[in-house]
């Protein structure tokens, strides 16, 4: 059995539709998207930030080494150190970083870094292994 996937006109993915299965009025055949929550943009799926950033998830060296690289471990570190008690046992104690948790959110704070700055190093710590 094939499956064939739709959007609507508004790029919304509607779902994959196996043999015989009629698609709703209007839809649009597509390449089949890497999430259900993804939008066609006009020549490929994109996926809803929010949504992706939910899917971040890198080890405690990762995330580091990611830190080292970019030349803020240091400050990364510091700003630790003078966080509250949640946040320093965090740090010191969990073995992945989530990119939604409240300990990436307070250290991207302290460190001025914006969304698109921690994804940017989310990204990065993904392309690392030990």
């Amino acid at each position: 059995m094939s499956t064939t996937h739709y959007s609507d006109a508004q790029g919304n993915y509607i779902g994959g539709f196996g043999d015989g299965a009629t698609p709703p009025a209007g839809a649009i055949e597509r390449p089949a998207p890497n999430a259900a929550s993804d939008t066609w943009n006009g020549s490929a799926w994109v996926a809803d930030p929010a949504v992706a950033r939910g899917r971040m998830i890198v080890s405690k060296w990762q995330a580091k080494e990611a830190l080292r690289l970019s030349g803020l471990l240091e400050a990364a570190t510091a700003a630790v150190n003078a966080a509250d008690a949640r946040t320093q046992l965090a740090w010191s104690e969990v073995q992945q970083f989530e990119r939604n948790s409240p300990t990436i959110a307070a250290l991207a704070g302290v460190l001025g870094l914006s969304d698109a700055q921690v994804d940017d190093l989310f990204a990065l710590a993904s392309a690392q292994s030990a």
